[in-house]
């Protein structure tokens, strides 16, 4: 961590910015390095991992309310239900969260009990998909409601543009005949290798967040 912060400190790292946001992940015990008062406090997002913590709980908020005073945002690492301690995330202004971590289901009903937590007052919390692999992780993380989205997914060469694969129907035709008719696995995947477009999009469903 420390290495970390002397190194963005040093990069002058507000100039490389610009209006965008740097979303740094600490330890706990790291929030009270002097090199955080050397990053730009509107474009710092401190990023704390609260399963480490098993410190005072009062120091913690007190180090969280001297932060904000000074305009940095801070948030919580989320890696399960476990970590949503409402107390301490209703001081946070991002929940960030690793959604290969989690199936669609679980990833759904985290999001809504984040969304449910009282705010006293306070703007709701933002919340960021860490790790999105691909543009149908992306398409998923969205739906589900996140903010802010991190991942590979932002550099793949895949066009966000949808683009014209159509099925051949005439060989879909007789696929959906031994599906309907309890065919052999093995009749069905041997048709199938005759359609690539629909072989393609059967396994990027397979292998999709939401499944």
């Amino acid at each position: 961590d420390s290495a970390l912060l002397t190194r963005l400190a040093l990069q002058g790292v507000e100039s490389l910015l610009g209006p965008r946001l740097a979303f740094i992940n600490l330890s706990v015990e790291s929030l009270g390095n002097s090199r955080i008062k050397q990053l730009p406090p509107r474009n710092t997002v401190l990023i704390i991992n609260l399963t480490e913590h098993a410190g005072d709980r009062d120091e913690l908020l007190a180090r969280l309310a001297k932060l904000k005073e000074r305009g940095v945002s801070v948030g919580a690492m989320i890696n399960g239900a476990s970590d949503i301690d409402a107390s301490l995330m209703e001081h946070m202004d991002f929940g960030q969260i690793d959604v290969g971590s989690f199936n669609g289901i679980d990833l759904r009903t985290l999001i809504r009990d984040l969304r449910a937590m009282p705010r006293q007052g306070r703007p709701r919390i933002l919340l960021v998909a860490r790790n999105v692999q691909s543009h149908d992780d992306f398409q998923f993380c969205n739906k589900c409601g996140f903010d802010l989205f991190q991942g590979p997914f932002i550099a793949s060469r895949e066009s966000l543009s949808q683009k014209s694969c159509r099925i051949n129907r005439l060989v879909l035709l007789p696929i959906l005949s031994r599906v309907i008719g309890d065919g052999s696995f093995a009749e069905i995947a041997d048709q199938l290798k005759s359609e690539p477009t629909m072989a393609y999009k059967l396994l990027r469903y397979m292998n999709s967040a939401a499944v």
